[in-house]
């Protein structure tokens, strides 16, 4: 689906959504003794306008953010840079109800990483995470499946369900009984009818049998991640802490980088609520979302060595975008690639790029 800033307005509006077909209802109630008097007026013809305001609305409140996906996104969830690709997710909301809240519909952007230029957009379902790219193919998470879709066209290739799974895969042609999400969605673990278990990796589409996968995970790799607040590097013997954010005893607010031993590493450095969002390895550098208060309505982005004793940069919210406030619902999303040299990260409905040395600003786009 391409970008249409004519439908991105015109469904981003609940007023031309909504407030133009009831409009046009109320007229036609108003003046129906004129319209109807009228010998021409055919019995067609009355019910095409009756009907023309509630498509418009029913496309408006339910058919656009579930099919379509136009309009201005409602918050941005995830971006990521993949194989080259910056990946962006954000979602657009249905009309919500009395008695139901509006649904959260996802939407997938691909990015230029170098300019920020906006590339293409397509719907991406309910509920739906980001996964990864494996060649053309961009994975999802949703509620109950898996599906993969071109990054070139936005078109979708598969999908992977109890139903689907047993089309797809000799393996599981006697059936899946059941399948549960593991390792943050990127593993559908299940059990096929025969009674054996298998693991997919959705981000490949590899099929495993969970033996296999016991074997594989007894292998170190020595990667470097994020744990909630802790760096960690795995190790054949354990995965181990390199550093870490924590509080002083009962105020677990204002944070420290501290070692695996508890032990802070520079008093000086405090960092309110603060988040461990991303690592540039070749820098020795970590990345540290944190806020300017406990209301987190503003953030502050610091870059921070790998022993906790410096700040080598800091972005503050109100650089860019002061009169914005994070809502309780919604947070600031930080994406890191050492290969481009980049830290992208949102404000609002609009994405920005600054260099992973220094901070300095490379640009920003608005979905």
């Amino acid at each position: 689906m391409s970008y249409n800033s004519f439908l991105d307005t015109y469904f981003s509006s609940w007023w031309f959504g909504l407030g133009v077909p009831l409009v046009f209802m109320l007229i036609l109630i108003v003046f129906s003794k004129q319209i109807y008097r009228r010998k021409d007026y055919t019995f067609g013809m009355r019910t095409i306008n009756i009907a023309v305001p509630f498509v418009f609305a029913i496309t408006s409140a339910l058919i656009n953010p579930m099919y379509l996906g136009y309009g201005h996104p409602a918050a941005i969830d995830e971006i990521r840079m993949i194989n080259g690709r910056l990946i962006v997710m954000d979602h657009i909301l249905t009309l919500g109800t009395r008695g139901a809240d509006p649904d959260a519909y996802m939407r997938v952007h691909v990015l230029n990483a170098e300019n920020g230029s906006k590339i293409i957009r397509f719907p991406a379902g309910n509920g739906a995470r980001l996964i990864g790219i494996h060649g053309d193919s961009l994975s999802v998470a949703r509620f109950n499946d898996v599906a993969y879709f071109s990054v070139t066209n936005g078109k979708q290739y598969v999908v992977y369900n109890t139903e689907t799974l047993p089309k797809l895969f000799p393996e599981l042609s006697t059936g899946v009984d059941n399948f549960m999400w593991c390792d943050d969605r990127n593993i559908m673990e299940m059990s096929s009818n025969d009674g054996k278990k298998w693991d997919l990796f959705t981000a490949t589409g590899k099929l495993i049998t969970e033996d296999a996968k016991r074997a594989k995970s007894k292998i170190a790799t020595y990667n470097i991640y994020i744990e909630s607040r802790e760096i960690r590097r795995e190790e054949e013997t354990g995965d181990k802490v390199i550093v870490q954010l924590s509080g002083k005893g009962e105020n677990q607010n204002q944070m420290y980088v501290t070692n695996r031993e508890d032990s802070i590493l520079n008093e000086n450095l405090i960092f309110l609520v603060g988040l461990p969002v991303g690592i540039d390895i070749k820098d020795s550098c970590f990345f540290i979302l944190h806020y300017e208060t406990l209301k987190k309505e503003r953030f502050i982005l610091s870059c921070v060595t790998l022993d906790g004793k410096k700040v080598v940069w800091e972005i503050k919210q109100t650089q860019f975008n002061a009169d914005y406030t994070y809502p309780e619902v919604y947070a600031p999303h930080v994406g890191v690639d050492e290969t481009s040299g980049k830290v992208f990260f949102s404000i609002d409905k609009e994405i920005f790029a600054v260099n992973i040395k220094d901070g300095k600003l490379l640009w920003r786009t608005k979905l």
